[in-house]
This record gives structure tokens, C-alpha cells and sequence, in this order.
């Protein structure tokens, strides 16, 4: 892998972060993946693996340089570390909230432990599809419970 790149290498600098906020301050922001050195060291330690979108390969190859948040969870620009963490301490407190849900409403969407296998499998690995599941049920719940406990 000699020769210059099979990519522009300006493709990795954020131009309007640049353009916007560095520039009017007189500063000159490059981000450290532009430099071609280190794009090619990069893609030669990726080189022949498989699509990778949640960069799972660099939060493992890094993990001694890089923080918790990002190791242990594959979040997208989010707080997604944050959100795992207390849905993983509240889980029995999810629970309970349904279990209440039911008792006030009596819909069967409600019916026992109906939230407890989706907790289950909820992981850190964003999962989008069993966290909105999770979600829509909780939010339900805190509704049917808000509207039932004020009368």
C-alpha cells in the first residue's frame, strides 16, 4: 500500500466546523485523521474487514486510549452510555411501573412481565428496535399511571 491514497484525503476534515466556529477566532482546527500518515495506518489495520458502521473494530483496537463511554457502548452521538446505565439500574423500577399500569388500567398491552424480556435483551449495543419497544411500553405506563393516580 505505497502511493498516495485511493481517497481524498480532504474528505476527512469537517470544513464547516472550520468555516463556522475556528476560522472567526482566528483558529485553524484539522482533525487528526486528515493527516494522510495516519488515514493510510488506519486503513491498513482495517484492511479486508467487513462493513463496520458502529466502528466496533477501533472501540476494541483503542479501548486503552479511549473512554469508557465509547468502549463499552456503540451509541450514535448520543448519551447512549448514560441511557444504558439507568435503564439497566431501574430495571425492577420498569417493572413495577407496569405492573401498576395494569392494576390501574387493566389493558392486557399491560399484561405481567410483559416488559421484562425486552429488559432482557436491551445491551449496549443500540439496539434500536428493543429500545423503542422499551420505550413506547414505559412511556405508556407513566402515562396510564399519571392519569389514574390524579383521579
Amino acid at each position: 500500500m505505497s502511493g498516495s491514497p485511493p481517497w481524498d484525503i480532504a474528505m476527512f476534515n469537517d470544513w464547516w466546523t472550520q468555516d463556522v466556529i475556528s476560522s472567526p477566532e482566528g483558529i485553524r482546527s484539522v482533525a487528526f485523521y486528515s493527516d494522510p500518515a495516519i488515514a493510510s495506518s488506519i486503513r491498513t489495520l482495517r484492511y479486508g474487514q467487513g462493513e463496520d458502521l458502529r466502528k466496533c473494530w477501533a472501540r476494541h483496537y483503542f479501548k486503552d486510549f479511549l473512554p469508557r463511554e465509547l468502549v463499552d457502548y456503540t451509541y450514535k452521538s448520543d448519551f447512549w452510555g448514560v441511557y444504558m446505565d439507568g435503564l439497566q439500574e431501574n430495571k425492577k423500577n420498569l417493572m413495577s411501573l407496569e405492573e401498576e399500569a395494569l392494576d390501574l388500567s387493566g389493558m392486557e398491552y399491560f399484561r405481567r412481565n410483559s416488559i421484562k424480556p425486552l429488559l432482557g435483551v436491551a445491551n449496549t449495543e443500540c439496539e434500536m428496535e428493543i429500545n423503542q419497544r422499551i420505550e413506547a411500553r414505559v412511556c405508556a405506563a407513566a402515562w396510564v399511571v399519571s392519569i389514574k393516580r390524579d383521579r
